[in-house]
C-alpha cells in the first residue's frame, strides 16, 4: 500500500466520501462499482442527487456522472485513479483507490487555485480510516504498533492508549495459532534461524504482503476469527515507514460456512440412507453437477469425466431412451418434473434403470436459470414390475388357453355338469357321469380332505376350496389334479351348489421336486457371461460344470463330479497351471475374487491362453457357501494383437519406401505424429525438423499455395479431401504434387487421426497442359461449325422457301385458275405429286430446325427464360392446337394428380418438349395416348403414354444421341433429333427424362422437373 502524497494546484472542498464493491465481467475485469457506504452525517450533493448507497459508479442517468473513456481499464491496472469531473458549470475532483477488495470514493469541489507547498496525506483514507468498519492497525519496521482505529477498539476490546507504543501485533493473536502459523511462513523466508515475530516481520519484508485467515484474542479472553492483510507502507521518496494491518471481521461467515456444513454432512447422511442422488444443470456453462451418489448410481468416478456435459450424460443413457430425454429437456413451461425410468449403460457395461425428477427455476426475467432434482437407481423395483406385468400376460393368456376340466354340483356333491375337456382327461364319458357322486372319481386316500373342505365351503366357513388331489381315470389309474371351487347360490342368496375346475397336475407334480433343486444351481451357473463356467465348493471340488467345460478337456459330468476342478483333462498336461489353479481357489475360498490370465496344453503341445477368475458365492449370513469359476478362451485375441503389431510393422516396411510422402498428425493437434523418409529425399528437409517445428513445411512451399496448405491440414470434413500445390524439392525447382488426407475417427466421431499423402504430379500438369490446348482448338473447331451450320440452315431456308412458293402458285394456276381444264385423272396424279413435294420440303425444313436447335443448345445461346407457369393450362392449349382435329380422330388424355400449382418453366420450350412427346407417341400407336401431370411436394413429373410399338431394350441406351432411330420403326418418318432436343430442353430445367419401354407393348416418356427450381 502507498500513502498518497501530492502537490494540490487546487484549493477543494470534500463533497463526499463512499466505499464500494466492484462488479466484474465473466471475464474477472472491473466495469463498475457499487456504492454500499457513505461517510456519516454527510449531505447528499445538489449537483449529483442519484449518488447514494445501492447506486452505480458508472450509471450516468442515476449519479450524473460521465466519466472519461478509459476510466475503467486504468483503475483496473494502477488500482486508483484521479480525474476531474464539470457538474452545472462547477468542477470536480474524482479519486478512486482500491482497498483489498474494496474501492474508496472521494467527491472534493474545486474551489480556488492555489499552491500548497507541503505534502498532506490524502483525505478521503483519514475518513475511511476514522469512519470504517475494518479494523486497521499502524505498525513500524519492528511490529510495535503505532496507530490504531476505532473498529481495531471495538473489535479487540482495547483502547488505542492501551496498545499504541506498548506492544506488537503479537499481543492481538492466540498464541498457539499465532505459533503455527510462524512455522508456516518459515520455509518461505530465506533466514530460516529466524523465530518468533521476527519470522513474520521477515517475510513481509521480502514478499512485502500477508494475507491469511487468523484469530483475534480478544481482552476478555474471546477469540474472534478474522480476515487480515498486512502491507507496507511508504512515503513519497518510496522508503518504508512500517506495515498497515486491515482485520475483517468474518464471525459470521465462519458461522455461516459452520451451518452449511452440517447442513450438507446432513442431507448427506439423508442421501446416502435412501440411495438418492442430487444433481443440477447449470444453463450457463451447460454442465452438470453431482453429488457422491449420483456418480456411485451412474457407476461413473469422479474423476473420470472432464466435464458433465450433456453429451457425456447422453453417452450413457441407452440409444433407445435417448430421444426421450432429449424431448424432456426441452420443456421448460412445467418447473417440476418426473420422468418414467430410463436405461443407462454404466462405463462397466451394466444396465440399470434410473428414475429422475426435479424441478426448473428461473430468475425474474421468467428466464429459466437453473434445474435441480434428484435421481434414484429403480432397477429392482422396475424388473419387479416388468416381471409382473409379464405374468399378468401370462396368466391371461394361459386362463384364456386353459386347458382344465370344469364341473358343477349340487349340495350332496353330485355332479350335474361336466365340460368336454373333462373326458379328454380322464377317458371317461360325461353323460353317464351326471348325478354321480363326485366321490367315486377321488383317491380313497384323499376322499377325506376332499370331504372337510366341502364342508367348510358349504357352511361358508371359507368362500372357496383350492387343494390337490388323485382323480380316477378310465384305465384304472389316478391323475394329479387341482381342485378349485366356489359355492353358488340361489336367487335369495341360499348355496345350491358350487362350480370349479380340475387342472391336470401330474407333470408338474413330477418335476417340482426336480425343478426347484436344479432351478437354483442353473442361476448360478449360466447368469454369467464367460464361456467355461463351473460351480465348485470352498475346496474347489465340482457341484456343476457346463457342456463347453467339459468338451475342452473331453470330460464327462460322471468323471468329474465331487473332483477337484483342476483334475479336469483340461489341465493334466499343464502342471504349472494346475499349481496355479490350487493357490486361485485358495485364496478365492478366503473371500478373495481371482482374475488371471493362465495357460493351458492340449495334446498337440498347442498353447492355449484363457482369461480365468473366481468369484465367492455368500449365502445370506454372508458366509462363502461356493466358488462360481468362469474361463473364456482368449488365443484369437492374443492372436490378433500380435497380428496388429504384425501388421504395423508391415505398414511402416512399405511407408517407408513408397515414393510418395506420408505422414500421420494428432487429431487436434499441429504435431506430426509420423513423417516417411520420403521427404527427406524428396524436399532435402530432415524429417526431425518436421518433428520440431511444423510450421517448417510452409518453407518448402509455394508462397501461392500455402493457403491451400493450411486448409488442408486443418480440414474436419466427413469425406476425404485433397488439393494440389507446389513443394520446393531438392534441387531448388518446384514440382507440382496432388495431397490428399484422411480423417480417422472414433466411435463417438471425435478426430483421432489425420492421415495425408502427397505424391508428385509435375508430368501429368504438363500433360494437363498440353490437354488444355487442345480443348481450346476444339472449341475454336466448334465454334467454326456452328457458324457452318447457321450459315448453312440460312442458305437452304431460302431456297425452299422459293420452292415453296412456286409450288403454290402452280398449283393455284392448275386447280383454282379460271379455265382450268385439267383432266381428273391426272389432276389427282398432280395433287399427289404436290403433296409429296410439301412432305419433303416441310420434313427437310424440320430437320433443319432441329439441327440449328441442336447447335443454339451446345453453344449455350438458345433463350431460357422461365417463370411461374400454370402447366394445366399450358398443356390444355397444347393438346387443342396441335392434337384437337387429327384425320384419325384420336385425341390425347389429359389427367392431373396431386394439387396442381405453378411451376417456373419456360412455356415456349416446355411446348416443344410436349408436342415432341406427344407427336412420337400419337405416331408409334393407334390408340389415345395419356399425358399425365402429377404434383408431388419437391418437383412435378410430367407422363406421356402410349400403348404402341414401344422400343427395343437393346436400343435404349442410345435412344436419346443425334439422328438414332429404333431398329422397328422402318417406314415411319422422323429424323432422329426430337428426343436428344427434348432432353436437352429438360435439362435447362434442372430435370431429366426417362424412358420405359416394351416392345410391342408401349412406352412411357416420363419428365421429372424440381418445382422449386
Amino acid at each position: 500500500m502507498k500513502v498518497i502524497d501530492c502537490d494540490l494546484s487546487n484549493e477543494k472542498e470534500l463533497a463526499g466520501l463512499f466505499m464500494g464493491r466492484p462488479v466484474k465481467s465473466s471475464e474477472g475485469q472491473v466495469d463498475d462499482i457499487c456504492i454500499y457506504w457513505q461517510k456519516p452525517h454527510s449531505k447528499p450533493l445538489s449537483e449529483l442527487p442519484g449518488l447514494r448507497l445501492g447506486t452505480y459508479l458508472g450509471d450516468p442517468n442515476v449519479c450524473g456522472i460521465r466519466l472519461p473513456a478509459l476510466f475503467w481499464p486504468m483503475l483496473q491496472a494502477e488500482g486508483t485513479i484521479t480525474c476531474d469531473l464539470t457538474i452545472d458549470a462547477m468542477r470536480f475532483e474524482l479519486q478512486v483507490a482500491a482497498v483489498e477488495e474494496h474501492y474508496i470514493i472521494s467527491i472534493q469541489r474545486i474551489l480556488t487555485n492555489v499552491v500548497q507547498k507541503e505534502p498532506i496525506q490524502a483525505t478521503m483514507y483519514n475518513d475511511f480510516f476514522t469512519n470504517a468498519d475494518v479494523g486497521i492497525v499502524f505498525m513500524d519496521r519492528n511490529g510495535l504498533i503505532k496507530e490504531v482505529n476505532p473498529a481495531l477498539e471495538k473489535m479487540t476490546g482495547y483502547k488505542a492508549e492501551e496498545l499504541v507504543n506498548t506492544v506488537t501485533a503479537t499481543t492481538l493473536r492466540v498464541p498457539e495459532v499465532h505459533q503455527r502459523q510462524m512455522t508456516e511462513l518459515l520455509p518461505f523466508i530465506s533466514d530460516k534461524s529466524l523465530t518468533g515475530e521476527k519470522i513474520i516481520l521477515a517475510y513481509l519484508e521480502e514478499k512485502g504482503i500477508l494475507k491469511r485467515e487468523n484469530t483475534l484474542l480478544r481482552k476478555d479472553g474471546g477469540q474472534l476469527p478474522i480476515l487480515s492483510t498486512v502491507t507496507k507502507v511508504f512515503n513519497r521518496t518510496g522508503g518504508c515507514l512500517g506495515f498497515v494491518n486491515y482485520l475483517f471481521d468474518i464471525s459470521e461467515l465462519k458461522q455461516t460456512q459452520a451451518g452449511l456444513f452440517k447442513a450438507n454432512e446432513r442431507l448427506t447422511l439423508a442421501t446416502q440412507a435412501g440411495k438418492v442422488g442430487i444433481w443440477e444443470f447449470n444453463t450457463l456453462t451447460k454442465e452438470y453437477t453431482w453429488d457422491e451418489e449420483t456418480y456411485k448410481i451412474h457407476g461413473v468416478s469422479p474423476k473420470e469425466p472432464a466435464a458433465l456435459t450433456m453429451s457425456y450424460f447422453l453417452s450413457l443413457v441407452h440409444p433407445q431412451d435417448r430421444d426421450y430425454i432429449l424431448s424432456k429437456s426441452k420443456e421448460v413451461d412445467e418447473k417440476e418434473f418426473d420422468l418414467e425410468p430410463i436405461r443407462i449403460i454404466r462405463p462397466d457395461g451394466k444396465l440399470r434403470y434410473i428414475k429422475y425428477s426435479g424441478r426448473r427455476l428461473y430468475n425474474n426475467q421468467a428466464t429459466l436459470a437453473d434445474v435441480i432434482g434428484v435421481v434414484m437407481d429403480v432397477t429392482d423395483r422396475h424388473l419387479a414390475q416388468l416381471a409382473l406385468t409379464q405374468s399378468e400376460k401370462m396368466y391371461r393368456f394361459l386362463v384364456n388357453n386353459l386347458k382344465a376340466a370344469i364341473f358343477e354340483m349340487d349340495l350332496q356333491g353330485n355332479l350335474i355338469y361336466l365340460n368336454s375337456f373333462w373326458k379328454e382327461m380322464t377317458g371317461f364319458e360325461t353323460e353317464p357321469a351326471l348325478g354321480t357322486n363326485c366321490m367315486e372319481f377321488i383317491h380313497p386316500e384323499d376322499r377325506p380332505i376332499n370331504s372337510e373342505r366341502f364342508s367348510s365351503l358349504m357352511s361358508r366357513k371359507t368362500t372357496e376350496v383350492r387343494h390337490e388331489i388323485r382323480h380316477r381315470t378310465q384305465d384304472g389309474g389316478y391323475r394329479w389334479v387341482e381342485l378349485f371351487a366356489k359355492l353358488t347360490l340361489d336367487e335369495t342368496g341360499q348355496p345350491n351348489g358350487s362350480i370349479g375346475t380340475l387342472y391336470d397336475i401330474s407333470d408338474r407334480k413330477r418335476i417340482e421336486e426336480v425343478l426347484s433343486e436344479s432351478e437354483k444351481r442353473f442361476k448360478a451357473i449360466f447368469n454369467s457371461t464367460f464361456q467355461y463356467m463351473a460351480l465348485t465348493d470352498t475346496a474347489g471340488n465340482i457341484l456343476e460344470v457346463n457342456q463347453s467345460s467339459l468338451k475342452a478337456g473331453g470330460d464327462t459330468y460322471e468323471e468329474v463330479a465331487g473332483k477337484p476342478f483342476w483334475k479336469m483333462n483340461t489341465f493334466k498336461l499343464s502342471p504349472h497351471t494346475q499349481e496355479q489353479l490350487l493357490h486361485f481357489f485358495h485364496s478365492a475360498a478366503n473371500g478373495q475374487a481371482v482374475h488371471r490370465e493362465v495357460e493351458i496344453y492340449n495334446e498337440t503341445q498347442q498353447c492355449h491362453t484363457v482369461d480365468f477368475s473366481i468369484k465367492p458365492i455368500r449365502n445370506d449370513q454372508g458366509a462363502i457357501v461356493s466358488l462360481l469359476t468362469e474361463g473364456r478362451n482368449i488365443t484369437q485375441e492374443k492372436n490378433a494383437k500380435q497380428a496388429l503389431l504384425e501388421s504395423e510393422q508391415r505398414f511402416r516396411e512399405i511407408a517407408e519406401n513408397v515414393d510418395e510422402i506420408f505422414w500421420s498428425r494428432a487429431g487436434d493437434e499441429a504435431k506430426f505424429l509420423y513423417i516417411n523418409p520420403a521427404y527427406e529425399r524428396i524436399t532435402g528437409q530432415t524429417c526431425q525438423q518436421l518433428y520440431d517445428d511444423p510450421t517448417s513445411l510452409l518453407e518448402i512451399v509455394a508462397e501461392e499455395d500455402r493457403p491451400a496448405l493450411q486448409r488442408l491440414l486443418t480440414a474436419n470434413v466427413s469425406e476425404d479431401y485433397s488439393t494440389e500445390l507446389r513443394l520446393k524439392v531438392k534441387d531448388g525447382s518446384f514440382h507440382w504434387f496432388r495431397a490428399r488426407i484422411f480423417i480417422i475417427r472414433d466411435e463417438k466421431g471425435n478426430v483421432r487421426r489425420k492421415v495425408g499423402i502427397a505424391g508428385d504430379i509435375t508430368l501429368q500438369k504438363e500433360k494437363e497442359m498440353l490437354l488444355t490446348k487442345s480443348l481450346e482448338k476444339e472449341k475454336e473447331l466448334n465454334m467454326l461449325k456452328s457458324q457452318f451450320v447457321s450459315y448453312v440452315s440460312h442458305e437452304f431456308r431460302t431456297p425452299l422457301t422459293v420452292v415453296q412458293s412456286s409450288i403454290e402458285l402452280v398449283q393455284h394456276y392448275l386447280f383454282n385458275a379460271n379455265g382450268s381444264n385439267l383432266n381428273e385423272q391426272y389432276a389427282s396424279k398432280i395433287k399427289h405429286h404436290f403433296s409429296v413435294i410439301n412432305n419433303k420440303i416441310q420434313y427437310f425444313t424440320n430437320l433443319l430446325t432441329d439441327i440449328l436447335t441442336l447447335q443454339q443448345i451446345e453453344i449455350g445461346k438458345i433463350s431460357f427464360f422461365p417463370q411461374p407457369t400454370d402447366i394445366v393450362i399450358l398443356a390444355t392449349d397444347v393438346l387443342n392446337e396441335f392434337f384437337a382435329d387429327r384425320p384419325d380422330e384420336r385425341f390425347a388424355e389429359l389427367r392431373t394428380e396431386g394439387t396442381p400449382r405453378p411451376i417456373m418453366l419456360d412455356e415456349k420450350l416446355i411446348t416443344r418438349i410436349l408436342i415432341n412427346l406427344l407427336s412420337n407417341a400419337f405416331k408409334f400407336s393407334n390408340t389415345n395416348p395419356r399425358l399425365c401431370l402429377v404434383f408431388q411436394e419437391q418437383q412435378l413429373k410430367i407422363e406421356i403414354i402410349d400403348g404402341g410399338i414401344g422400343i427395343p431394350a437393346e436400343d435404349i441406351p442410345r435412344l436419346f444421341t443425334t439422328f438414332f432411330r429404333a431398329g422397328n420403326v422402318d417406314g415411319i418418318g422422323g429424323t432422329g433429333l426430337g428426343l436428344q432436343i427434348s432432353k436437352q430442353l429438360v435439362e435447362l430445367h434442372g430435370g431429366y427424362i426417362e424412358v420405359d419401354s416394351c416392345e410391342n407393348k408401349g412406352t412411357t416418356m416420363t419428365i421429372v422437373i424440381p418445382s422449386l427450381h
